[in-house]
């Protein structure tokens, strides 16, 4: 199969390397494959030229109107929207004759709030996968342009399959039975298992993840500050990336700094041995609103790491995945700060063994690479035969 997937950027996030693995994947199967990406550069356009994939690079925007938060008022709001209508124009016409150039036997295009490729497909008879991995609204406030209503048609004609990475993802889009599949994404190759050691526990719990409000680091700082007053050895380390000139991360500073935390709390950038932190910390807090899948969630319970996650969204999918399968919590959940410290307490004062080995069994059954693999060429081979 010839197959051009289409991303919106070049971030090393769960998005993109769950991308990154189905094109190994499915290069390794001898399938040609194509990408289009981002104009800017990143970690993601160096794993494809590692792996010699060729892609197109494009300024891209995603389908959505100009987000309004603390540093996007009104009046930016107004600028900005004719910039981003015209970028959505340009970005469909550069689509449509990268499309007709390639004829590809699919398009699959990697993240929901992306309508780049849907009608340009339908109107030359190319099969169109949209990779819905978002909740849009309940986890990132996106608002789809030009409305809801003309995302739910998109996603609904005939000549588009869509994949959801979970099934509360699948029934918040109101997807179709017997059409769409859920998919829950590849996290891990069966070929990486004999490098994956049990390491001795430390006393540091982890992040991992962007420094901003969706993934809400802020909540677990806070809430560290408490359980340090009980436990002044302990550190909280933060894994992921961040712009310096953040007013989210500079108001985590701000009461680091304010709480004497600065000895106790570190931010790490974004770092290549998240799986050797996970190993040794205590736990991993996963305090997003909402994860779509939650791709640490599942990277940590295979690295011997207990997962305190917000009862929401995909976290709270994968902890009901292993619960109606095992009889056993396989995390600790967690809706409010006093819950969450009741949990980082638990994890310091409990033997966390049987949990954890239950959950690395669960994550082996569900999340490999190859698993995903087998399920996506399931869902392509339907498509070319229907095509």
């Amino acid at each position: 199969m010839r197959i051009l997937y289409i991303t919106h950027s070049n971030i090393w996030g769960g998005a993109n390397v769950a991308l990154f693995n189905i094109i190994k994947a499915m290069q390794e199967r001898g399938h040609k494959c194509y990408v289009l990406t981002d104009s800017n550069p990143g970690p993601f356009i160096e794993k494809l030229n590692e792996i010699g994939c060729h892609y197109y690079q494009y300024k891209l925007y995603l389908t959505i109107y100009p987000q309004i938060n603390q540093n996007l008022k009104w009046l930016r709001f107004i600028k900005r929207l004719p910039i981003h209508v015209l970028g959505f124009y340009r970005q469909r016409k550069y689509a449509g004759k990268l499309i007709e150039k390639l004829k590809p036997d699919l398009v699959h295009t990697n993240v929901g709030p992306f309508s780049i490729a849907i009608r340009t497909c339908i109107e030359i008879g190319i099969p169109h996968v949209w990779h819905i991995r978002e909740y849009q609204d309940k986890d990132f406030k996106m608002h789809f342009f030009p409305t809801q209503n003309r995302f739910q048609a998109d996603i609904h004609r005939e000549g588009n399959w869509n994949i959801a990475i979970t099934k509360g993802v699948f029934e918040h889009h109101h997807l179709r039975d017997g059409i769409d599949r859920v998919i829950y994404d590849g996290v891990f190759s069966n070929n990486i298992l004999g490098s994956i050691q049990a390491s001795p526990k430390e006393n540091f719990f982890l992040f991992v993840g962007r420094i901003d409000e969706a993934k809400s680091p802020y909540d677990a700082i806070r809430v560290f500050c408490d359980f340090h007053k009980l436990y002044p050895h302990y550190k909280f380390l933060l894994a992921g990336s961040y712009k310096g000139s953040s007013k989210y991360k500079l108001k985590c500073d701000h009461f680091i700094n304010e709480n004497g935390l600065s000895k106790h709390v570190f931010f790490l950038g974004e770092r290549k041995d998240v799986y050797q932190l996970m190993s040794k910390a205590c736990a991993l807090i996963v305090p997003s609103k909402f994860e779509g899948f939650g791709f640490i969630t599942a990277e940590a319970m295979l690295n011997n790491c207990i997962v305190i996650g917000r009862n929401t969204g995909g976290t709270k999918e994968q902890f009901d995945v292993g619960l109606k399968e095992t009889g056993a919590e396989i995390g600790l959940r967690f809706m409010s700060d006093d819950e969450l410290l009741d949990s980082l307490i638990y994890v310091v004062k409990n033997d966390t063994s049987k949990m954890r080995a239950i959950a690395k069994d669960v994550v082996l059954k569900h999340y490999s690479i190859e698993k995903h693999i087998e399920s996506l060429l399931s869902l392509y081979n339907t498509i070319i035969s229907w095509k």
